[in-house]
């Protein structure tokens, strides 16, 4: 199965106070039942075909279940469906589309760890996230992994991935030992994942830049 990077410009701070909270237990139904009937409240009010494309399309992973868990007759009383109800809030949150690694998210990752070191590396490809039930979407909405990169975060990130000119990156790329990275098949980097690995690192960039102009983070998915 093909897996995907998919980014979105994401309102952290906006999130965090309607929804995540500073002392939210990810295990504990009782923490998340006030702030999502909330957001039940206001999605109820929105209609679906007001949505971009891009939003519908995020949604649409949660389309089978989204009326059930949105109906005043629904009690939410399951870790489950907090999880759905979750992944609900962090669609509303999403403010634009940024642009997607697609399939060269690992190969963009194993590079700027050469460089940068592999935390900030993988926290720039792949942000940061929080474990527990709440938080763990079911296979087929999210197969693999989400996370966030913060906004408090941006300028350092911003700082070390303008340190990396196109110059220095591709000087890196045939160092590596490819064989085992994602979407790769053998020791050396083929043309085409070359410059796709390049252009995820430009739209990384892109992706910092407007997510601090905005005051915004960056929501990512690997699905």
């Amino acid at each position: 199965m093909s897996m995907i990077h998919y980014a979105y410009l994401f309102d952290w701070e906006g999130y965090k106070r309607a929804v995540n909270g500073p002392k939210r237990n990810a295990s504990r139904l009782e923490d998340w039942l006030p702030p999502l009937e909330a957001l039940r409240t206001r999605l109820r009010t929105q209609e679906l075909k007001s949505f971009p494309e891009w939003r519908l399309d995020l949604d649409e992973r949660a389309s089978d279940w989204r009326d059930e868990l949105l109906s005043p007759k629904t009690r939410i009383k399951t870790l489950e469906q907090v999880r759905n109800l979750h992944f609900l809030a962090l669609t509303d949150f999403c403010r634009a589309p940024g642009k997607d690694y697609q399939y060269w998210w690992d190969t963009l990752k194993t590079a700027l760890g050469k460089i940068l070191g592999q935390e900030p590396a993988d926290i720039l490809t792949l942000g940061v996230r929080w474990e527990g039930p709440a938080w763990d979407f079911m296979e087929g909405l999210i197969s693999y992994q989400f996370g966030f990169v913060l906004p408090e975060d941006l300028s350092n990130l911003l700082a070390k991935v303008e340190g990396v000119t196109t110059t220095k990156f591709k000087e890196v790329l045939p160092t590596i030992d490819w064989k085992g990275t994602y979407g790769c098949h053998g020791k050396v980097l083929d043309e085409g994942d070359e410059a796709g690995t390049l252009e995820a690192l430009e739209s990384l960039k892109s992706n910092l830049l407007q997510a601090r102009s905005s005051e915004l983070g960056l929501f990512y998915i690997l699905d």
